[in-house]
């Protein structure tokens, strides 16, 4: 094995590790860390174009979604999984999937990496912002005694999904505890939702014709990379989940926020 393989590999397996415990602990796909680290490797490991590179990104970072199902799994077992409420969402989200993964592959790619720089600032901002609780009592009562607000919180996070890979829990978090439910069973119904969503867009992104034919690869899916992310983030998703209900998440926060910052910078250059 060669040491660029190597690296490769390495670095994969060490991103799958620290995706996996994101997932468990925040209830985010973890698609806004693999789509940039995915982009970079696919220009210098794969020596493929900008345009392919940043597609590839996308769908196989929504073929790692294996770590969110063991992650609803074990929020489940805490009972932190709003099922009636999730089933909604991901129902619609999975539509949403479609639309932004056909949208994807239609849209110009300088434009895609732009619009998703903008929105990794967003997430990051979103991430560190602390949002007080009193000042959405109206909301809450409005929201909770209407379900039908999710649908379209559903189809946004379904597009934001099949767009940029990023499965839609770093979107539907922060949504689901501002409009009033609890933090951590907006985080377990989240790692739920984003396995439902995911589903839409790979569908695209695998039985596009568009895509270049490379090994291990099926249709925009890199399977390497699925795979080894899928493995290394069952094995760390646990850990995350029991970081999740042990220790404050706000030094956490703050180095995700700043790596998603980063991550848009070095997207534009």
């Amino acid at each position: 094995m060669s040491i660029d393989i190597l690296g490769y590999i390495i670095i994969l397996i060490i991103t799958g590790i620290g995706v996996g415990t994101l997932t468990g602990m925040l209830g985010v796909g973890g698609g806004f860390i693999l789509v940039p680290i995915f982009f970079f490797l696919n220009q210098i490991f794969l020596g493929v174009n900008e345009s392919f590179a940043f597609r590839m990104a996308t769908a196989t970072s929504l073929s790692t979604f294996i770590p969110n199902m063991v992650s609803a799994y074990e929020h489940a077992q805490r009972g932190s999984v709003l099922w009636k409420e999730g089933t909604l969402i991901a129902f619609f989200g999975f539509i949403g999937g479609i639309i932004g993964a056909t949208i994807n592959l239609i849209l110009p790619v300088k434009f895609l990496k732009i619009f998703f720089a903008l929105l990794l600032v967003f997430l990051a901002i979103k991430l560190i912002r602390n949002v007080n609780p009193k000042t959405l009592t109206f909301q809450k009562n409005v929201f909770l005694n209407n379900i039908s607000y999710l649908i379209p919180i559903g189809i946004l996070t379904g597009i934001l999904s099949g767009m940029f890979g990023i499965g839609g829990g770093i979107i539907l978090v922060p949504l689901l505890t501002i409009i009033g439910f609890d933090l951590l069973k907006s985080i377990g119904t989240s790692t739920f939702v984003v396995t439902i969503t995911s589903l839409g867009g790979i569908l695209i992104y695998i039985f596009s014709t568009n895509a270049q034919n490379l090994s291990y690869s099926i249709g925009y899916v890199n399977l390497l990379q699925s795979l080894i992310i899928n493995i290394t983030g069952v094995l760390s998703v646990r850990f995350g989940v029991k970081m999740a209900y042990k220790y404050p998440k706000k030094v956490l926060k703050y180095v995700v926020a700043i790596l998603l910052i980063i991550f848009a910078i070095k997207l534009q250059f």
